[in-house]
């Protein structure tokens, strides 16, 4: 579907709100926003996640400007919460209102209410960090307050595509979901002016000073939710068939996953469940040798980044964005079968070769140690956000 029809679909839709949304502004005016937030982010929770996690690094990141963080989804486990706990940094959890289904006027009401609240703060920047509503909100809003969308994923690049004219820059962490929307933009004619709102800077982390740590038994780990994109079966697979090998191999599994695999695989791997404690999570990268990533799509999740940072190996399907970062044999490993039976098989072959070549367990996971300390810097992350919301005269990476 071409871009004009999109945009002629949003506009459709845009008259039929209308009522709605103009009374949710009458509400709003009469009902007066009580901050002043120099900044918000509109986050679809604080669930455990990468892109949450980035958006509460955005959070500190402009903690002077005292933003506020605008929840706008049912939570599935709020792993994420404390990170938002933070006296210079306002919350307000919408979906009790807005994500019902059958009540979806109030949705609509509320499109009205943020866009007077934030006539009323005039905040530096509106930041959607994968967060649909987002894309909601920001048609009503004044043109002079920057609308800056994150991008880790190519799943709704087709729908966003309607509210390019709404949005001042567009950012994405990896850069397989840029050339995704450059491709996009070619398609449909865009000219300069679109695409030079388009930006790419990678997500950041903390580098933690390296521990060289091997194990006798090779240790594998998996770190993220429960969800079909995580294709956990095949993980579970995988260890079972390590197992009926007698593989000196042992897997454990971090977050809400043990509906996604096996009951047989239960009583032969660790499952931590969520875990949000930092000191904890912190022993569990350590004490990993590995990390495994099956997924049927991915731009490069923070886990990832993590265990590189550590020097661990990360075997992942080589999907999206991951071999932008991932060299196979270089600095990790990666699985380039389609079908699922070949990506068992393959993932069991490759985690063999680690467990008897303990040398080239340590050069890749030396390799991902350095690709971190090149390519995750705190430093260009702030800098950069800094310079897009307050206009500074940084360089964008592009």
């Amino acid at each position: 579907m071409s871009y004009k029809v999109f945009r002629s679909r949003i506009l459709l839709e845009r008259i039929f709100c209308f009522p709605f949304v103009f009374f949710g502004r009458i509400y709003g005016y009469l009902f007066r926003i009580k901050i002043r937030p120099g900044i918000i982010i509109f986050s679809s929770s604080a669930d455990l996640g990468g892109s949450i996690r980035v958006n509460a690094d955005l959070a500190t990141c402009f903690i002077d400007l005292r933003p506020l963080v605008i929840f706008t989804k049912r939570p599935k486990n709020n792993g994420f919460i404390n990170l938002f706990q933070n006296s210079s940094i306002d919350t307000l959890d919408l979906h009790r209102y807005i994500d019902n289904k059958v009540f979806h006027f109030i949705n609509i009401f509320w499109r009205g209410v943020l866009a007077e609240w934030i006539m009323q703060s005039k905040p530096m920047a509106i930041i959607g960090g994968e967060c649909i509503y987002f894309y909601k909100v920001i048609p009503y809003v004044s043109s002079t307050i920057r609308k800056i969308e994150i991008c880790h994923l190519n799943t709704w690049i087709r729908y966003s595509l309607a509210f390019e004219p709404e949005i001042s820059y567009r950012v994405f962490s990896t850069r397989k979901v840029m050339r995704d929307v450059v491709d996009l933009y070619k398609k449909n004619g865009f000219g300069k002016e679109q695409f030079d709102k388009l930006y790419f800077i990678d997500n950041f982390i903390e580098i933690p000073p390296l521990q060289k740590v091997q194990h006798q038994v090779m240790q594998v780990l998996f770190v993220g939710r429960g969800s079909s994109q995580k294709r956990l079966h095949l993980i579970g697979e995988i260890a079972l068939l390590c197992k009926q090998l007698s593989a000196a191999i042992e897997f454990s599994f971090v977050g809400d996953v043990a509906d996604y695999l096996p009951s047989s695989l239960h009583p032969f791997v660790n499952l931590y469940g969520n875990v949000s404690g930092k000191y904890l999570m912190e022993e569990i990268y350590q004490s990993a040798d590995v990390l495994i990533l099956t997924s049927a799509f991915e731009g490069l999740p923070l886990v990832a980044m993590e265990m590189m940072a550590r020097g661990k190996v990360v075997l992942s399907t080589a999907v999206d964005g991951i071999p932008d970062y991932i060299e196979h044999l270089k600095n990790g490993l990666l699985i380039y079968s389609i079908s699922e039976n070949e990506i068992i098989n393959e993932g069991v072959s490759l985690l063999r070769l680690l467990e008897v070549d303990k040398d080239l367990l340590a050069s890749l996971g030396l390799q991902a140690r350095i690709f971190a300390e090149q390519n995750f810097s705190k430093n260009n992350f702030i800098s950069f956000y800094r310079g897009l919301v307050l206009g500074s005269s940084y360089s964008a990476q592009s």
